[in-house]
C-alpha cells in the first residue's frame, strides 16, 4: 500500500490586534483538529494576552497523553486592508507541526 501524504491548505492573512497593528502571517489550516493554534512566538511578538488553560493531548490509537498548559489569545484575522475581519480565540504553542514542505499536487490522487 502506498504511503499517503497529507496536504495542508495555506493562506497568507494580516493578523490585527486590538489596537490596529499587523502582521503578515501564513495559516496553515487542518480541518480535522478540534482546536486551533498560533505560534507562541507570534502571539508575544503582537503583544497578545489572554488566560492560560491546560488540556490534555491525546494522540491517535491513545498511545501517547500529555498534559499541556497554553495561554488563549484572541485577534483579527484578515486577508486584506479592504476584507471582513474574524475575530479568533487561539491556543499559543512553542510548536505547531515539523516544517511543511510544498509540494506539487498529482492530478492523479
Amino acid at each position: 500500500m502506498p504511503a499517503r501524504r497529507v496536504r495542508f491548505q495555506t493562506a497568507c492573512s494580516l493578523m490585527y490586534r486590538e489596537d490596529g497593528h499587523h502582521e503578515v502571517v501564513n495559516c496553515l489550516f487542518d480541518l480535522g483538529w478540534q482546536s486551533t493554534f498560533i505560534r507562541k512566538g507570534i502571539a508575544d511578538a503582537l503583544g497578545l494576552t489572554g488566560q492560560c488553560e491546560t488540556f490534555t493531548l491525546v494522540t491517535i490509537r491513545d498511545q501517547k497523553r500529555e498534559k499541556w498548559r497554553m495561554r488563549r489569545v484572541g485577534f483579527l484575522l484578515g486577508i486584506d486592508n479592504d476584507s471582513t475581519l474574524r475575530r479568533l480565540h487561539v491556543l499559543a504553542t512553542p510548536k505547531i507541526c515539523l516544517r511543511v514542505q510544498q509540494t506539487a499536487a498529482d492530478p492523479e490522487e
